[in-house]
């Protein structure tokens, strides 16, 4: 009777510790892709671009540069966010959030270059010499071709964070 009792619990034990190595991913998958959707909340439903829009249709350059130091900010935040998860007894969970943290980043680069836009804007619109205004118009379709790239950018790390998540999710068995 003892006998059956100590092989139950032994085997309780080792269900128990098998469920929660296999938890461990799945946990950190779940966190990491929850916080990792937190950036459509930046970039779309904080109002950052509503509120840049409304500072620049007014020449509020000030306003809208402070705009893009939250938004910025906020980019920051979920950086540090995501490195905090644990990754600890989780095969590749290291690999995977780098991969985030590239992905994040990279929309931090694109959404906030539009501190150099407004910036060339206001030197466009507040410069009196007629070269410094051509200047600064040309200085800002060169931006629009460096913005392209980090167009490029975003989408080169979105492919990777995802290729890296689902490669994760089937060496897990997820």
């Amino acid at each position: 009777m003892d006998r059956v009792k100590n092989w139950t619990i032994f085997v309780a034990l080792l269900i128990g510790l098998v469920a929660c190595s296999r938890g461990k991913p799945e946990v950190f998958r779940d966190a990491l892709v929850r916080k990792v959707v937190g950036l459509s909340d930046i970039v779309l439903e904080s109002g950052y671009s509503e509120a840049k829009l409304n500072y620049l249709t007014k020449d509020n350059y000030d306003g809208a540069l402070a705009v893009v130091d939250k938004q910025a900010a906020a980019f920051d935040s979920l950086i540090r966010e995501i490195e905090a998860l644990p990754t600890a007894g989780v095969e590749y969970g290291d690999e995977l959030k780098q991969a985030a943290i590239e992905y994040v980043d990279a929309y931090k680069a694109l959404q906030t270059f539009d501190r150099r836009e407004i910036q060339q804007r206001r030197a466009s619109t507040e410069a009196t010499d007629d070269e410094v205004v051509q200047a600064a118009q040309d200085s800002i379709a060169v931006l629009m071709d460096e913005k392209q790239r980090e167009f490029d950018r975003v989408y080169q790390t979105d492919t990777a964070y995802y290729n890296v998540l689902r490669g994760f999710v089937d060496f897990h068995g997820l």
